[in-house]
């Protein structure tokens, strides 16, 4: 096991509720993905990871200013987040069922 990047307690603090079901914030739950992709960028899992971190980017309700907040108050660099934004390949896009076009135009709005 791996020590998670933002302690378990404060987690369980951050979370909120979805179809009864209690859940990190995305902005946590992004947050501690791109920490374990950074782990594990060159394997099977930091594949699985991108995938992870895309899909909370653009179809989950991610505040820019709020997952901002957080990496500054966990001491985490957010050029990690790029890197994984820029290691997205065609096979990672496939997988979302997105384009290079469609991925270039929700690019900009992944940008921190």
């Amino acid at each position: 096991y791996s020590k998670l990047a933002i302690p378990p307690e404060d987690v369980l603090k951050m979370t909120h509720s979805i179809e009864g079901f209690k859940l990190p914030i995305p902005e946590i739950l992004t947050l501690l993905k791109v920490a374990a992709f950074n782990s594990r960028k060159d394997s099977v899992k930091g594949q699985k990871d991108l995938v992870d971190i895309l899909g909370l980017l653009l179809f989950s309700d991610v505040e820019k200013s709020k997952l901002i907040k957080l990496a500054r108050d966990y001491s985490m660099d957010l050029s990690l987040l790029k890197m994984a934004i820029d290691k997205i390949d065609n096979q990672t896009l496939k997988y979302l069922r997105l384009n290079q076009h469609e991925f270039s135009k929700l690019k900009n709005k992944l940008i921190l």
